[in-house]
């Protein structure tokens, strides 16, 4: 068992952590842990469940495939988050996929105990609302960038989200091992060879270094300053 499952399930969840209402061993009795591979699909979109799904290690990708196959990639979920939780509130049929991206150990929780757990702490039924709003807010974020930015500026929108937590004092960000070009392009609704052609620019310009698995912006308030003055040309 990963190392992660000597934390209490409470303790490795921040929407649970620090509810005082909460007891450290309640979520061992109505869960239930298993373990995914690289590239497995956890949910599908349209399936008709409400269970709540708590990530306690690993990675796992919330996604939609057009008719034609077309893969697209909403954002990502890492340790200490949590999926599922619409349809356990509204009852309806799951709204995307989720495949792991990685390994990733899993706690399931049924969707009653879940509205149980909201209907028994104004303290957690506030802290749910506002993970929903931060949910919203971020995709209200993407339907504008697709629907008013350019892909150079979608890309330089996307980059910066993911440095978001990594710039060190000189604006310095590392991603490392960093998103592939086409896992880039499924974030931002274009193809492969447009997000290379993007990162190369950005390279030649001085401002990025590719290396395997990773790239670098060597000036994050640059690139910023770029996107906010309509980097166009």
């Amino acid at each position: 068992m990963p190392d992660s499952k000597k934390r209490s399930i409470k303790q490795s969840i921040r929407l649970f952590d620090s509810i005082s209402e909460f007891d450290d061993n309640q979520f061992e009795r109505i869960c239930q842990i298993f373990q995914v591979d690289p590239g497995e699909t956890v949910l599908k979109k349209n399936d008709v469940s409400s269970d709540v799904f708590l990530i306690l290690n690993g990675t796992v990708s919330v996604c939609d495939y057009s008719i034609d196959g077309k893969e697209v990639t909403y954002f990502e979920i890492s340790e200490g988050g949590i999926f599922g939780e619409f349809a356990a509130i509204d009852g309806g049929p799951r709204s995307a996929s989720i495949e792991a991206k990685t390994e990733a150990l899993i706690a399931r929780m049924s969707g009653q105990d879940f509205r149980a757990l909201i209907a028994s702490s104004g303290t957690f039924g506030l802290r749910v609302a506002e993970h929903l709003v931060t949910k919203t807010r971020a995709l209200s974020r993407r339907i504008f960038e697709f629907s008013a930015l350019s892909v150079r500026q979608r890309l330089y929108a996307e980059i910066l989200r993911l440095c978001e937590d990594k710039s060190d004092y000189e604006g310095i960000c590392e991603l490392s091992p960093a998103p592939s070009h086409y896992e880039l392009a499924t974030r931002i609704a274009t193809h492969r060879e447009a997000v290379t052609k993007e990162l190369n620019r950005l390279v030649a310009i001085g401002l990025a270094k590719l290396e395997r698995r990773s790239i670098t912006i060597k000036d994050v308030s640059k690139l910023r300053r770029m996107l906010a003055e309509n980097d166009t040309g």
